[in-house]
């Protein structure tokens, strides 16, 4: 991760100390347009969420939760899931939750336990999608019942 980045007022020359090089550069190249490589591992995923936050560049986090879905998978959608709350990466957290909901048939319990815990935003997207069914289903009942009441006045 990289630390502190500290300024001289006299030269106006910012250092930034121990952040490897590579993620220093994508960050630099980010802010001129250029597109994040997607060779990142999960240590320069947080290196780069560490460094959008430090900077304030909600368009960088956004830009790094767009490259998650190539990278994720059961076993480390708990690791990416911390950073993107951590960070507050709004893009990823969603894109988490996302991944999370299709998946549930084939994450373990213990492993959905840990990810409610650490993604307060899943516990909402979940709330969302049962009410979400609930009112297509009330819709569904409605509409039979509907049929039903308008073929009886046909009848008579």
């Amino acid at each position: 991760m990289c630390p502190v980045t500290t300024m001289t007022h006299e030269t106006k020359v910012r250092e930034v100390k121990e952040c490897h090089p590579f993620v220093l550069e994508t960050v630099v190249n980010f802010m001129y347009d250029v597109g994040i490589p997607d060779d990142f591992n999960l240590q320069d995923v947080e290196s780069l969420l560490y460094m959008a936050d430090l900077y304030h560049m909600a368009d960088l986090k956004d830009a790094v939760g767009s490259l998650i879905p190539k990278h994720w998978n059961p076993n480390n959608i708990l690791a990416l899931s911390h950073l993107a709350e951590k960070y507050k990466a709004e893009k990823m957290q969603q894109m988490c939750c996302d991944f999370i909901l299709a998946n549930l048939a084939i994450l373990d319990k213990n492993l959905l336990d840990q990810l409610f815990l650490a993604l307060p935003l899943l516990g909402r997207k979940s709330w969302e999608r049962l009410n979400e069914a609930r009112s297509s289903a009330d819709k569904n009942k409605i509409n039979k019942h509907l049929k039903v009441l308008t073929n009886e006045n046909y009848t008579k």
